[in-house]
């Protein structure tokens, strides 16, 4: 009975000896798995601080417009605004409220194509900032999708094209002038 007894203690020893090893062991585990899962976050953080700041310095040194609308045509976001008016002023309004009737028809049209179709397009725009003052822009506007793979937003990138239509313009009347002068000069020419 003496032996039994020592045998049934060594084996109960044995037990809490490996019981409390695969505790230590499994506690050792799960504090390297924490703190694993904590630097991973701790990178993926840091990852997407350093995104946001590119998209950041991007967002506010480009020359153009860039903003996002919602499916109501809210600006959510805008970097530039036009000549007399302010991001915070616009922020929250329709883009509607910019434009004039006909501009307003090629914006509902264009984002019609964002949200519906899913298609990126491009088309122009007029701002008039005053009496004298009207600007011209060529814009794209482009799906920005959610997580669940719907459009949610439109980014819209304006480039004003007001002076290079200007000179355009301005090109296209002395073209004009001189192809007139060409021909007035071929008519009046003093050996004919």
């Amino acid at each position: 009975e003496a032996l039994r007894k020592k045998i049934v203690e060594g084996a109960n020893a044995v037990a809490d000896f490996t019981l409390h090893n695969i505790q230590s062991i499994y506690l050792i585990s799960r504090d390297a798995q924490i703190k694993s899962e904590r630097a991973r976050s701790e990178r993926v953080q840091t990852d997407l601080r350093n995104s946001q700041e590119r998209l950041k310095a991007i967002f506010e040194s480009t020359s153009d417009h860039l903003l996002a609308v919602d499916r109501e045509a809210r600006i959510t976001m805008i970097n530039h605004t036009a000549p007399g008016l302010k991001v915070e002023e616009v922020i929250g309004t329709s883009i509607y409220d910019y434009q004039d009737a006909a501009t307003n028809q090629r914006v509902a049209t264009a984002l019609h194509s964002v949200f519906n179709e899913k298609q990126s397009v491009t088309y122009e725009s007029e701002y008039q900032a005053s009496a004298q003052e009207k600007y011209l822009y060529s814009n794209s506007a482009a799906p920005i999708y959610g997580s669940d793979g719907e459009v949610h937003e439109a980014v819209i990138v304006s480039r004003d094209i007001t002076k290079k239509r200007k000179l355009e313009n301005e090109r296209s009347g002395l073209f004009e002038v001189i192809k007139r002068s060409l021909n007035e000069i071929y008519m009046f020419a003093p050996d004919t």
